[in-house]
């Protein structure tokens, strides 16, 4: 049986880097997109350390498959369970469950995963304050994604409850938005 036809068995692993040259490796080794890993947004997600768990079982045809990540980043406690059931072969066809949050200084700093030129100066936040980002989704990425999405520092609040989906154009979302600041 080939293991990228039929993933089953367990891994878990540490990932540590102390600088964001060394996060910069780290993306490249996991296939993270060049924007990520080039951006000049990376400094404040080092030093990184966190355990990462990988599952995957058969479920007849389908994988089940899950990753737990755990630990720090920068100044911040990051925590994220995520679950599919699917094809490895048609991801966005997946039933997915997401649930992450990262507690600490600077939470926004994550953004660069998603928005790697994202000028995250711009989010101002006192030094030593404390904030929090939030992400909960639930549903098929092809059809359509349920979820939550907030940013709490103590400079601004950003808040999205909604609905998207993977579309040959890109993603497209409907919901509700708030920002405070």
């Amino acid at each position: 049986e080939n293991l990228r036809d039929k993933p089953s068995g367990r891994v878990d692993f540490a990932l540590q880097a102390a600088n964001a040259d060394s996060l910069r490796i780290a993306a490249g080794l996991f296939g993270l997109p060049e924007g990520v890993r080039r951006s000049m947004q990376l400094s404040p997600l080092a030093p990184l350390n966190v355990h990462v768990s990988l599952v995957a079982s058969r479920e007849g045809d389908l994988t089940n498959a899950s990753i737990e990540l755990g630990g720090r980043a920068g100044a911040s406690d990051i925590s994220l369970v995520a679950r599919a059931l699917g094809d490895p072969g048609k991801p966005g066809e997946a039933k997915i469950d997401i649930d992450g949050k990262v507690v600490g200084e600077k939470p926004q700093a994550f953004l660069v995963l998603l928005f790697p030129d994202l000028p995250l100066e711009r989010i101002a936040t006192p030094a030593g304050s404390q904030g929090r980002l939030i992400v909960k989704l639930s549903g098929v990425p092809n059809a359509k994604v349920t979820g939550k999405a907030a940013l709490e520092t103590a400079a601004i609040e950003v808040a999205f409850v909604g609905q998207g989906s993977l579309q040959p154009s890109g993603l497209a979302a409907a919901g509700k938005a708030a920002v405070v600041s």
